[in-house]
């Protein structure tokens, strides 16, 4: 029996872990090494117990690593006298394509430890626990703010132990600012919306050209990090802050590159596992099974899913058709019956509420919907929000209007 292979050239393009995994892999000093960052010659300080990374100016700072000095394990405080495979990998830079995973270093390291200090550092920062009570409830206030898309509504910071890196995550994009605002010290306020501000912009591809200014509100939290926290509080993660732009120039926004699709398919693996032993077999033998079963039931998936048809209204003229509750489409949902889902923007910059799908006999989709009147700035330091599509609006106008699904 003859078997013809087919021969597949795989190119590496990039690799993304946790700081303990990447010197695991890399052969590298752990985190809380001396020397043990990998996109630069940075070195640490053992204060208080802890190994810090102090915030030195732009033009002051150590030179960055290369690939070649580490094959030539030119800074002995780094590397362990071992090279990881690798190194052999053709034209994989280990150090420009091991990315900074944002999840890892931003949602789980930098607001997690800044929400932590808050909560239960020391009494020259942390906040009395009646603050913190009250931003309890301005989050689980905001519950029926949150759209759909984000799975995880807002919990207590009482169970801020059991948060997950999506909820941080939320936190730091969407609601912290709001909610922390009238609540803590401007000069703390002003310190998180910075981080905030900054990964808003890294996370979408529409913003490159603010890139700099991402730069230089990064560099500024690290600077006033130090200020606000301590010397001493500076850790691994935080230093990082000051070269996950890097990523974003070379790779594009850094969803493009983090480990949250990996981390939200383990619960799919570890389904694949029936017993304790000859774990990666069995996961390749139910991948393939679960392969077959896609190709004997392949179908084709409709780009616009309706459902909750209804006669009731409104309608303006010259559109009739069928009426819906609920349009689920690729990216996002409307849904008539919660605020949240049914405030959108649409290509011409105008913030609409829907209060009608309606798909006509020519399968055409048209959303009935109010206009919101007033639409102002959020902010205008260091960009006006609206640069961002972020406003504070208020006032939906008395007449309806009619929006093509494509103009949304």
């Amino acid at each position: 029996m003859v078997l013809k292979l087919m021969e597949k050239i795989l190119k590496l393009c990039w690799m993304c872990c946790d700081a303990p995994a990447k010197s695991f892999i890399l052969k590298t000093k752990g985190h809380a090494g001396f020397s043990s960052f990998s996109r630069c010659e940075h070195e640490g300080e053992h204060l208080l117990n802890r190994m810090c990374f102090p915030y030195t100016t732009p033009d002051n700072r150590p030179p960055k690593r290369t690939h070649q000095n580490y094959i030539s394990h030119f800074d002995e405080e780094y590397d362990t006298g071992n090279t990881s495979i690798l190194s052999t990998v053709p034209y994989f830079n280990t150090v420009k394509d091991f990315l900074l995973d944002y999840q890892h270093l931003v949602c789980l390291g930098v607001v997690r430890k800044m929400m932590y200090l808050w909560i239960k550092g020391p009494v020259p920062i942390r906040y009395p626990s009646w603050k913190i009570e009250q931003i309890s409830t301005i989050l689980i206030g905001l519950r029926v703010n949150i759209p759909c898309e984000i799975n995880r509504k807002p919990r207590s910071l009482a169970h801020i132990k059991n948060w997950k890196a999506t909820e941080f995550r939320t936190f730091l994009l969407y609601l912290g600012s709001s909610a922390i605002k009238s609540v803590v010290l401007k000069e703390h306020w002003k310190h998180f919306f910075d981080l905030s501000l900054a990964m808003t912009i890294l996370l979408s591809p529409d913003y490159a050209q603010y890139i700099n200014i991402a730069k230089k509100l990064l560099d500024n939290f690290v600077k006033t990090f130090e200020i606000l926290y301590g010397r001493h509080l500076i850790s691994h993660n935080v230093h990082g802050l000051t070269h996950i732009c890097d990523d974003y120039i070379k790779f594009g926004p850094l969803d493009n590159c983090s480990t949250f699709p990996f981390e939200n398919y383990m619960s799919t693996l570890k389904n694949m596992i029936w017993k304790p032993d000859k774990l990666l077999i069995q996961v390749v033998k139910r991948s393939n099974e679960i392969s077959l079963l896609k190709l004997d039931s392949q179908k084709e998936i409709p780009v616009f899913n309706f459902s909750g048809f209804h006669k009731r209204g409104p309608l303006i003229q010259n559109i009739q058709g069928s009426q819906y509750t609920t349009l689920k489409m690729k990216t996002f949902t409307i849904k008539l019956n919660t605020e949240a889902d049914s405030c959108l923007l649409t290509c011409n910059g105008e913030i609409i509420k829907v209060f009608n799908i309606v798909k006509d006999k020519n399968d055409a989709i048209f959303l009935i919907c109010k206009k919101f009147q007033n639409k102002d700035f959020l902010f205008d330091k260091p960009i006006k929000s609206s640069e961002l599509d972020i406003y504070n609006v208020n006032t939906l106008s008395h007449e309806l209007y009619c929006y093509p699904i494509n103009e949304i």
